[in-house]
């Protein structure tokens, strides 16, 4: 399937809304995170990880699909994202502090707060 009707089936089944995308890339954070927390502990406790590991790989496929989508939403590819993100290590080379001015650093509730507001707005 081409990115373009992937792009194209993920909006038709789940819209796009980005706040909704939002919220559903955090779950799949979440989900990537708890398998991630299996995987460790299964290696810790010597068990055979290979189930666990495929988990943590079908968790991160369903992270990027949802990142591929809200980028194609707001009007970027993964390869423009990668090109972004590929500029501010290249300028960390020479400049630890390149592009770490985050206006939303001291946001503490993020998508949930936008999600309250909208809530009391109906």
């Amino acid at each position: 399937m081409t990115q373009g009707r992937l792009f194209a089936l993920m909006s038709e089944l789940y819209g796009d809304v980005p706040l909704e995308r939002f919220k559903k890339m955090k779950e799949e954070f979440c989900e990537l995170d708890e398998a991630v927390y299996d995987f460790m502990l299964a290696r810790q406790q010597d068990k055979d990880t290979d189930g666990f590991f495929a988990c943590m790989i079908d968790e991160l496929a369903d992270l990027n699909a949802v990142i591929f989508h809200l980028a194609g939403i707001l009007g970027y590819s993964q390869n423009k994202l990668l090109q972004i993100a590929g500029d501010k290590i290249r300028g960390r080379i020479k400049n630890p502090d390149y592009k770490r001015h985050h206006p939303h650093k001291n946001h503490v509730h993020g998508v949930q707060a936008v999600q309250g507001v909208q809530d009391m707005n109906n």
